[in-house]
């Protein structure tokens, strides 16, 4: 039977894209569980990498990434920024990537936790969808 791609990736949340990541990282630790407060979502302990990850439900050309939590990638050795949207598993390899061009934008103070309906400035940039490393989903959802 035939999987309905669009349809998983549309309404994949966070929780359901660290299950998946696990079938590539064995080892992949959300470091929500251990540190609520955690501004980075996920660990690989064997490579040394970091991942923030986020769920689109509606696919865009180019990704929104917030600041704070691109300067935190930044600190450490290895780091993506992972992103589903219905059309994909989209990786950004952000050592390899040139800063985003920084700008404010109003946008929900959450998407799925307490605060979703307050509006705040989130200090953000783009990372368009060329510029993805690669494509998980293909290996993932099959």
């Amino acid at each position: 039977m035939a999987v309905n791609r669009e349809k998983i990736l549309s309404n994949l949340k966070e929780a359901d894209l660290f299950q998946l990541l696990q079938k590539y990282w064995t080892d992949i630790v959300d470091n929500n569980l251990t540190n609520p407060n955690s501004i980075i979502d996920w660990y690989v302990p064997t490579t040394n990498t970091w991942i923030e990850g986020k769920c689109r439900p509606k696919h865009w050309d180019a990704l929104l990434i917030e600041r704070s939590k691109w300067n935190a990638l930044m600190q450490k050795k290895n780091a993506y920024y992972i992103n589903s949207t219905p059309k994909g598993i989209f990786v950004f390899d952000i050592k390899q990537l040139e800063e985003p061009v920084w700008d404010y934008n109003k946008m929900a103070k959450s998407t799925y936790f307490e605060g979703s309906g307050t509006k705040i400035e989130k200090d953000s940039g783009y990372y368009p969808i060329s510029k993805a490393s690669f494509q998980l989903d293909q290996i993932l959802i099959y």
